[in-house]
C-alpha cells in the first residue's frame, strides 16, 4: 500500500477546510501564520503526491505474537463490507 499516496489526499482535505475557515482563522491569527499553513499543506501536499517524501507505518505485536498481517488488506475487505 502506498501510504505517501493517501496522505496527499488527506493533505488537500486539511487544505479545503483550512481556505474554507480562513475567515475566521484571519480573524484570530496574523497573515504569517496564514501563508506558513497554506504552504505547509500545499508543500506537502506535493510532495507526497510526487513521490518526494513518503510515509511508513510500524506494526508493533506483543512478544511471542507472530500474528501480524503482512498488509493492512483485512482493514480494506473489513471497511467495504
Amino acid at each position: 500500500m502506498q501510504f505517501w499516496l493517501h496522505y496527499a489526499r488527506t493533505l488537500g482535505h486539511w487544505l479545503e477546510r483550512f481556505e474554507s475557515a480562513q475567515d475566521r482563522i484571519q480573524s484570530r491569527f496574523d497573515e504569517r501564520f496564514v501563508r506558513a499553513w497554506r504552504l505547509y499543506f500545499s508543500g506537502s501536499q506535493a510532495s507526497f503526491a510526487t513521490g518526494w517524501m513518503q510515509l511508513f507505518q510500524i506494526v508493533f505485536g506483543r512478544p511471542g505474537d507472530n500474528d501480524v498481517p503482512w498488509t493492512r488488506e483485512y482493514m480494506e475487505r473489513r471497511a467495504a463490507a
